[in-house]
């Protein structure tokens, strides 16, 4: 079961230690919100600002981005991240090489 917080304020938003495991947060405004410590296994960050958030590269890793998500300063969009026209997040080693 998803949490619907899609397009939801969370502006300056205390969330630390928050289980938002599998949450839908798409289009939310988390711009400052303090997400350290916060499970994002599976959250559905794609179109998110996520500017100035305190969070690490390993939560950012274990949540679904794309690339409308608008990344704090030193991170990074994972490897695995949601392809357009899939029905799943995809790695990069999921994609064919062609010879």
């Amino acid at each position: 079961m998803w949490t619907g917080l899609d397009g939801a304020d969370l502006h300056r938003a205390d969330l630390r230690k928050a289980n938002l495991r599998r949450a839908d947060l798409r289009g939310a405004d988390l711009r400052k919100a303090d997400l350290r410590g916060a499970d994002l296994g599976g959250a559905d960050l794609r179109g998110t600002s996520l500017r100035g958030v305190l969070l690490s590269q390993a939560q950012l890793d274990e949540a679904i981005v794309d690339e409308d998500t608008l990344l704090p300063d030193g991170l990074s969009l994972p490897q695995k991240s949601y392809k357009p026209g899939h029905d799943r997040v995809q790695s990069d080693q999921d994609e064919p090489h062609l010879s």
